[in-house]
């Protein structure tokens, strides 16, 4: 988690772009297989959109909340977005799970690096895993054209 913690945001913003692109693609167009122009351009709109969502999440909230001062916020907004993001898995389709899923992880790595001076080691454990699940959960989903 240490890792998660100290790697530039702007780095796990490329590397959830590359995920959301490429397995979203694998739901939309090579499973499908039948060259519709709707699901190309299904795809585009969704990977676009959700890696704006993404950068917003990424790069303004996370950082925000790890500069608040209000004891262990990350912990606590880290288990939020992992709930949003395993209730997000019903649309599955739509990359939302995994735009969710990794910025509760990198709030859940702060979350538990400030537990042993605020608590909620619990609240960043389960957001950590509620987000992690979902976002796996939807790259295989996604992947295997479910």
């Amino acid at each position: 988690m240490e890792t998660l913690r100290t790697t530039p945001r702007t780095t796990i913003l490329a590397a959830t772009a590359a995920i959301l692109v490429v397995s979203t693609a694998m739901g939309y167009w090579l499973l499908v297989g039948n060259g519709d122009d709707k699901e190309y351009t299904g795809w585009v709109i969704v990977s676009v959109v959700g890696t704006l969502i993404a950068a917003g999440l990424l790069l303004r909230f996370v950082p925000a909340t790890e500069a608040e001062a209000d004891g262990n916020a990350p912990a606590r907004r880290a288990l939020v977005l992992g709930a949003v993001a395993l209730v997000a898995l019903v649309v599955f389709w739509t990359g939302l799970p995994i735009i969710v899923g990794i910025p509760a992880l990198v709030l859940a790595a702060e979350g538990r690096a400030r537990a042993g001076a605020y608590g909620h080691a619990g609240e960043a454990t389960a957001g950590a895993v509620l987000g992690g699940f979902a976002a796996l959960a939807a790259v295989v989903l996604l992947i295997a054209g479910a």
